[in-house]
């Protein structure tokens, strides 16, 4: 199952090739712990001043000592850019001023997930409910946004669940009654103290740490590649403002072969994949999952 981690690493292989501009990268030669600000390394020579990233963590380096193989971090240095301070380990890998940092590539990837809803939808099911013969509303999840349909199991060995006709979702219940402020109310008659099954959409989750997946937040490996273009549309976006930027020889040299809009162009290039796979995978989820007609109380 695809995990985070996975699709970071899409990313950075997708945008790398796309600029072709690998970062210089070391590797740290003794363990560190949060709070060190020295760090010793295999070749100091690749490094320099300003950022670098270990792992999840990026740090502000303020000196590099090529003789001793050093590197000094600034005392507000470690867990930079809102990171967090961590332990490394000896062989750990070190970037020089990543283009793409992990922890942006989390951030897009984030508001990616948010940007797919409610194209791209959850399906859940929920049978917390029996049925209660004086009872007409039942609580339903707090992240029940669409009721897709209502069935109750019957009596006896058939395993067979009666659609529910005549219902009605109250996203606005009272939350000192239903605790997720969320009901729904039933109309038809069911057989009291049998199960029922609530099947509805909700938004999918987000991914935080390295390791969770795509199945810990409802969807499939059919949604990495989605998640990975949403991911370049903004990153290649934000490499127009280097123009911008022309305090570095470097720059100045490279604006002459670089067209003005290009990463522009290269970002529109990516939002219309990101969008043809979200209308594609949309179409295949309506077509699993289809609501059925049913009458409000």
């Amino acid at each position: 199952m695809t995990t985070l981690n996975d699709i970071i690493n899409d990313v950075n292989t997708e945008l790398h090739g796309m600029t072709a501009n690998l970062e210089q990268v070391t590797f740290l030669t003794a363990d560190i712990d949060t709070n060190d600000l020295v760090l010793n390394v295999d070749d100091a020579s690749q490094l320099s001043r300003g950022l670098l990233e270990i792992g999840d963590e990026l740090m502000w380096v303020v000196h590099v000592n090529q003789q001793a193989n050093t590197v000094t971090i600034a005392p507000f240095g470690r867990g930079y850019r809102s990171t967090t301070a961590a332990a490394h380990t000896v062989n750990t890998m070190i970037t020089d001023n990543p283009r793409f940092p992990r922890q942006t590539i989390v951030q897009r990837v984030q508001q990616a997930l948010s940007e797919i809803y409610p194209e791209i939808f959850v399906v859940r099911s929920d049978e917390t409910n029996t049925v209660n013969p004086v009872q007409l509303n039942y609580p339903v999840p707090a992240d029940c946004d669409i009721v897709l349909s209502i069935s109750w199991a019957t009596v006896g060995p058939s395993l067979v669940w009666e659609p529910v006709r005549r219902y009605n979702l109250n996203t606005n219940a009272d939350p000192t009654v239903f605790a997720t402020g969320r009901s729904v109310s039933i109309g038809d008659v069911m057989f009291p103290g049998r199960a029922i099954r609530v099947t509805y959409v909700s938004r999918p989750g987000q991914l935080v740490n390295n390791t969770d997946t795509l199945d810990d937040i409802g969807l499939d490996d059919n949604f990495r590649d989605i998640l990975m273009y949403g991911a370049c549309y903004r990153l290649v976006a934000s490499l127009e403002t280097s123009r911008l930027q022309m305090t570095r020889i470097e720059q100045t040299d490279r604006a002459q072969y670089v067209n003005s809009g290009a990463a522009t162009a290269g970002s529109k290039y990516y939002l219309g994949l990101f969008q043809e796979r979200v209308q594609n995978e949309r179409a295949r989820l309506l077509q699993v999952n289809q609501s059925f007609a049913h009458l409000s109380r």
